[in-house]
């Protein structure tokens, strides 16, 4: 695929889930999509010392990563509803770790979306 043609588009989406807030950061383009999923915890809840949690940094394929992977149906962030899904907690808390030490830079969080969006 020309990556000159392929220009993914970033999404940021919020919801609010009692004292947490839901945020998803998408990167979604012809490749698929790849997301960044956090839960931020609003000013009541840090003064607890709740701090907020990587909960999943996700791949979306439009073809399978690897022999036998099953697709996953009704998927978001799919043009087609359909995709081929891995889901990393690994790369969550890498990824919130690095935009912590940068700062709290959202650039850092979307240079690695684009970066794991290139290799799908």
């Amino acid at each position: 695929m020309d990556t000159m043609l392929d220009r993914p588009e970033r999404k940021l989406k919020s919801e609010r889930a009692g004292g947490l807030t839901q945020t998803w950061y998408i990167l979604q383009g012809a490749r698929g999509a790849v997301q960044l999923f956090l839960m931020v915890p609003t000013e009541r809840f840090e003064k607890l010392g709740i701090t907020t949690m990587a909960l999943d940094f996700g791949l979306h394929s439009p073809t399978p990563m690897f022999e036998g992977q099953e697709p996953l149906v009704d998927c978001p962030h799919s043009p087609g509803g359909t995709c081929y899904y891995l889901p990393s907690f690994k790369l969550a808390q890498a990824t919130l770790d690095a935009f912590n030490a940068h700062g709290q830079d959202p650039e850092v969080i979307w240079n690695r979306l684009e970066e794991a969006y290139a290799a799908l």
